[in-house]
C-alpha cells in the first residue's frame, strides 16, 4: 500500500489499493484526514 500525504492537506491519494473495503480501514485508521479517494 503506498499513499501520498501533504503536510498541510486533507486530502490523501491512496495508490495500489485493492477494494473499498481497504478504504474504509484507511479511513478508520485516519478519521482526521479530510478524504480519502484512490488514484
Amino acid at each position: 500500500l503506498r499513499a501520498h500525504l501533504d503536510a498541510g492537506a486533507d486530502h490523501v491519494c491512496v495508490q495500489g489499493v485493492p477494494s473499498d473495503s481497504a478504504l474504509e480501514v484507511y479511513r478508520a485508521v485516519a478519521p482526521n484526514r479530510g478524504a480519502v479517494t484512490r488514484s
